[in-house]
This record gives C-alpha cells, sequence and structure tokens, in this order.
C-alpha cells in the first residue's frame, strides 16, 4: 500500500514571512539574492516543496491570525 500524499499543508508565521521576503525565488525561480546559507537552503527547501505541491494539489492553510 502506498503512503498518501497529504491535501492540505499548514503553514507557520515564519514560513509566510518568508515566502513574503522571498516569493520571487521561490515560486518563480527568480536569481538567489546574496543571502546567507541557511536563508539559501531554505529557498531551495520551500523551491522543490512547492514544486511537489504544485503536482500534489496541495491546499496551503494559515492561521486566521497570521492572514
Amino acid at each position: 500500500m502506498k503512503p498518501e500524499v497529504p491535501g492540505r499543508v499548514f503553514l507557520d508565521t515564519c514560513v509566510v514571512n518568508f515566502m513574503l521576503d522571498f516569493g520571487a525565488q521561490i515560486h518563480d525561480g527568480a536569481n538567489l539574492p546574496s543571502v546567507g546559507p541557511r536563508d539559501t537552503a531554505d529557498i531551495e527547501a520551500l523551491r522543490a516543496l512547492f514544486v511537489v505541491g504544485q503536482k500534489a494539489m496541495w491546499q496551503l492553510a494559515i492561521s486566521p491570525y497570521t492572514y
């Protein structure tokens, strides 16, 4: 039996803020800015996650307080 891919993903406030700061790099493949290695790794990881999420048709959820 194959494990099911989740249909909904909850994003915490830190991830949402990071996506607002680096949305072009995460979603549009823009060139990476000159940031530290941690931020570069996080941008690349989120880019890869959103490619999978797009194919899996994830629904993104955030807290109403974050929104």
